[in-house]
């Protein structure tokens, strides 16, 4: 069945969709990910896997499109943090590692959360 966002199949209920496929896949469904998306970086949940794609998809009232993206522009958020990445805030857009994810998605550093 073409859906929004691709094709997609129905599954009975209580069937376990690719439960033991997706250990092996890298950023599986309902993986958080970050992404850059060109005015700073944003997490989100993998909502569907097509090849080496991914669709990220971010929380309400963030303004972004769920958007497939390439396997090589995502990683997962425990590795982003884990390597304390410098991640670019959407308010002053500099790479900064010290901040959070705001409720929308979308990182701020701590200079700008503070202000």
């Amino acid at each position: 069945v073409q859906g929004a966002f691709g094709y997609c199949s129905g599954v009975g209920q209580g069937e376990d969709v690719l439960a033991a496929e997706q250990e092996t896949v890298p950023l599986g469904l309902g993986s958080q990910a970050v992404a850059w998306l060109g005015d700073g970086h944003v997490v989100g949940l993998v909502a569907a896997v097509r090849g080496d794609e991914r669709l990220l998809v971010t929380k309400a009232g963030h303004g972004c499109s769920p958007q497939w993206l390439p396997v090589g522009q995502l990683i997962t958020l425990n590795a982003a943090m884990m390597a304390g990445l410098a991640l670019q805030c959407r308010c002053c857009l500099r790479p900064r590692a010290e901040g959070r994810f705001e409720p929308g998605g979308r990182w701020c550093c701590d200079t700008c959360h503070r202000r």
